[in-house]
């Protein structure tokens, strides 16, 4: 499960790093949030957003589960610059029971 949330998160990050909002659109994932939010968080924060390291992203990814659901929140502070920040992105991720998988990013701001 843990692997599944990772890489679901991961991909969301990507998404981010090469500008690729048509994708998060098109997927529901900014059902909360707008590409014009994480676009002026980003900037105000500064710096670049590195391209993906899974094994750096891998030692900063959190989750907890919600409630004995099949309902996730996933926690990745983001790589900029090369350093880990304090920017993260949260995202809610939940699993049904055929094994399909709902992402919906919360939030993107500092922890």
């Amino acid at each position: 499960m843990e692997e599944l949330l990772f890489n679901t998160s991961l991909e969301v990050v990507k998404c981010i790093q090469e500008e690729r909002y048509d994708v998060l659109e098109k997927r529901r994932y900014l059902e909360k949030i707008s590409k014009e939010y994480i676009k002026n968080v980003l900037k105000d924060y500064g710096g670049i957003l590195d391209d993906i390291k899974k094994e750096d992203y891998l030692k900063y990814f959190q989750y907890i589960k919600i409630n004995n659901q099949d309902i996730f929140m996933t926690y990745l502070d983001l790589i900029i610059n090369g350093e880990r920040s304090d920017l993260t992105i949260i995202c809610e991720i939940k699993i049904n029971d055929c094994g399909d998988v709902k992402v919906v990013i919360e939030d993107l701001h500092i922890l």
